[in-house]
């Protein structure tokens, strides 16, 4: 979580390097702001990792305070969603004291052995070796003649791991 100050107003948001955008919820942003005045429309469409694609309500200019800046960034506004977000669009333009936020990360710690051993063990019959065979159920696959594979465009690397890149 990162915490800064909107319009000089305290909001604790969620640091993801994954989105290309600073986001937040309408409610949210009502319980932040307030009346403020009506939102700038914008022709941005956003595309969820499973391919849906949400249309923000609009968006607004807010001015971010750091100790050693300000700035002025675009912040869009949800129909519905989770914490506000902090996205690699203010990451590239807000200067803050990141090594602070290292210590806010927790890590989640699992023994992969033993968790490897543990699920070999519940579904032993997944892992007995050889060819298994499904016997309750059939299924086939047809493609048409006329088929072409698709391309994806590759996905955006992190904002953490682009130095390794």
């Amino acid at each position: 979580m990162v915490n800064v100050n909107l319009d000089s107003l305290p909001v604790k948001m969620e640091l993801d390097t994954r989105s290309t955008l600073s986001l937040i919820t309408i409610k949210d942003y009502k319980e932040v702001f307030g009346n403020r005045p009506s939102l700038a429309s914008t022709p941005v469409k956003l595309k969820t990792y499973s391919g849906e694609i949400i249309h923000p309500l609009g968006k607004t200019v807010v001015n971010i305070t750091t100790p050693t800046q300000n700035t002025k960034q675009d912040l869009y506004i949800l129909e519905k969603g989770s914490k506000p977000i902090f996205g690699r669009d203010w990451l590239s333009q807000v200067t803050m004291k990141w090594e602070g936020l290292h210590q806010q990360i927790h890590k989640v710690g699992l023994d992969a052995e033993s968790n490897t051993a543990t699920l070999k063990e519940k579904f032993k019959d997944l892992f007995s070796g050889g060819i298994g065979q499904v016997k309750s159920v059939s299924a086939s696959l047809e493609v048409n003649s006329d088929a072409t594979p698709k391309f994806f465009k590759a996905r955006a690397v992190p904002f953490a791991n682009k130095p390794k890149v």
